[in-house]
């Protein structure tokens, strides 16, 4: 169905829009660069070692935690 009211209305949309539209441009262009910028600055084999280092004492954490929990879990059975 249409109305007279539609086009104007759709106009009205479009104003209040334009707004969001060019922020959206804007950001969109920014995160392209920001990401160009990443890919030149940032050499990917030392991106690719500290993922291997965090991974290294995640992993030496993680076993000692396991270990403090299995010897908790000994001495609560011990201790009866």
């Amino acid at each position: 169905m249409y109305t007279a009211a539609k086009p104007i209305i759709i106009l009205l949309g479009i104003l209040l829009n334009s707004y969001e539209y060019a922020f959206y441009k804007i950001m969109r262009k920014l995160n392209v660069l920001l990401l160009a910028l990443a890919m030149m600055t940032l050499n990917s084999c030392s991106l690719i070692v500290d993922i291997f280092k965090a991974g290294y004492y995640v992993g030496i954490i993680v076993v000692v935690i396991v270990l403090g929990i299995i010897l908790w879990l000994f001495s609560l059975f011990r201790g009866r």
